[in-house]
């Protein structure tokens, strides 16, 4: 069983905005399985 791949991306994201999302999202396509957002 493969263990899942979870980046944490700490921040204020005040408010979350286009350039976040993209990051979390080339990140995961590339490299993790999933991102979570931590404020």
């Amino acid at each position: 069983m493969l263990k899942k791949r979870v980046a944490l991306f700490g921040g204020a994201f005040d408010p979350v905005h286009n350039g976040h999302v993209q990051v979390a999202s080339v990140v995961a396509t590339d490299f993790i399985d999933e991102v979570w957002f931590v404020p």
